[in-house]
C-alpha cells in the first residue's frame, strides 16, 4: 500500500462563498450574513447564516447548499 498524500486542489474561497449565498437566495433565504472568521478559528474561513420562513424552507436551503 502506497502512503503518498493525496493531491488536492486549492479552494477558491470567493467563488465558494458566492455559490453558497446564491444557493440560499435561490430558495428565498433572507437576512443573509457572511462573517469572515479566519482570524478567529482555523476550522473555517467564513460563517454564513440566513433565515427562512419555515422549517421546510430551512431544510430546502440546507439541501440546496450541499
Amino acid at each position: 500500500m502506497d502512503n503518498k498524500p493525496l493531491e488536492t486542489q486549492p479552494i477558491d474561497l470567493e467563488k465558494t462563498k458566492h455559490a453558497v449565498v446564491d444557493a440560499i437566495e435561490d430558495i428565498k433565504g433572507f437576512d443573509i450574513s457572511v462573517m469572515d472568521v479566519r482570524e478567529l478559528t482555523s476550522v473555517a474561513s467564513y460563517m454564513i447564516v440566513a433565515s427562512a420562513s419555515s422549517s421546510r424552507q430551512t431544510k430546502a436551503i440546507a439541501n440546496n447548499v450541499l
